[in-house]
């Protein structure tokens, strides 16, 4: 039988794991840096610029109609609670899009936890340099995924929860 919500859950068991293992194919290889300093600095410009960018640049377009109805310019009586402003830019800092902190752009805790995730596996192939320690260390992560996603309400800045189970 299928019904929306079948076909939801179905397409929801896949479509992130497939984000990250395409952004993965793409990556550039982490042999091409020298040190952690050269990667790190790489990886955090080329995610955390346009991450920022896109972050501020949405919200002013979206808070843009907000405030013109909040100052009687614009048509409608509804009032716009004041964490309404700050409250998208505190999640932009702190890199989540659950319970409406990335309100006016959710898609870009996807931005932050791939930085996340290209970190931890870069961190990995550092120090596992056997097929072993890195099998090893990404069944941790698996299991640091499963654990954290089944037990824990919490959610790590920069989607770090999301990206123990994407880095594997």
């Amino acid at each position: 039988n299928l019904t929306s919500e079948n076909v939801s859950h179905y397409i929801f068991s896949f479509h992130m794991p497939l984000f990250f293992f395409i952004s993965g194919v793409f990556c550039k290889s982490s042999d091409s840096f020298e040190n952690f300093r050269e990667f790190y600095l790489d990886v955090i410009i080329k995610r955390m610029i346009p991450y920022f960018s896109f972050g501020l640049l949405t919200y002013a377009i979206w808070i843009f109609p907000i405030l013109l109805r909040k100052y009687g310019l614009y048509q409608g009586t509804q009032t716009a609670p004041d964490s309404l402003f700050y409250k998208p830019l505190v999640g932009l800092l702190y890199g989540n899009g659950i319970n409406g902190w990335l309100t006016h752009n959710i898609f870009l805790w996807f931005l932050a936890c791939l930085l996340i995730v290209e970190i931890i596996f870069f961190s990995i192939r550092y120090f596992a340099n056997t097929q072993w320690r890195m099998l090893l260390a990404l069944s941790i992560f698996a299991l640091l995924g499963y654990v954290t996603s089944e037990y824990s309400s919490l959610r790590l800045p920069f989607s770090t929860d999301v990206a123990f189970t994407g880095v594997v």
